[in-house]
């Protein structure tokens, strides 16, 4: 318990440096996903949320929050990892439409998609998204939309279904 302890105080420590405000929604011993309403201008905070969309075609609505994933090791955000950090923000059926748009949209490797989801502790919600997929939406878990409502927001979106 004292070396985990010790992380956590050293990712607040890392991220008190450069914010006064934040909230730490996902953490390991090396890297942390953080919430602030302030830019980070740092190579150790790598963009990701709904802002690192539109580096997929996929523009969302920004809201004012801004999310970075802390990594001394990274400097971008794979799709699979985009969509793990999605869902640990917020697993409502808005962004769970929006990460069916982009695993759809983007060559994911499903291996990587489902190791990421474990490491990250959504990995019910990615399997569900998977499995919606495949199937066109025959498979339906809680929180995705009809097969119909998710075409209308493919076809908004551009996204071939």
């Amino acid at each position: 318990m004292g070396r985990r302890l010790h992380n956590i105080d050293r990712n607040r420590t890392r991220i008190a440096e450069y914010v006064d405000s934040y909230t730490i929604l996902w953490e390991s011993p090396d890297e942390f996903l953080v919430q602030t309403d302030d830019v980070i201008e740092s190579d150790a905070f790598v963009t990701t949320g709904p802002e690192r969309f539109q580096a997929f075609g996929l523009p969302l609505l920004a809201r004012q929050r801004r999310y970075y994933l802390y990594s001394p090791s990274k400097d971008n955000i794979s799709v699979a990892e985009l969509c793990c950090h999605m869902l640990v923000i917020d697993d409502g059926v808005r962004t769970r439409s929006y990460c069916l748009l982009l695993l759809k949209s983007e060559d994911v490797d499903r291996g990587e998609v489902l190791s990421l989801a474990e490491t990250y502790g959504v990995s019910t919600i990615v399997s569900d998204l998977l499995s919606y997929l495949d199937t066109e939406g025959k498979e339906r878990a809680d929180q995705l939309p009809t097969w119909s409502e998710y075409r209308e927001l493919a076809d908004e979106y551009e996204v071939a279904v």
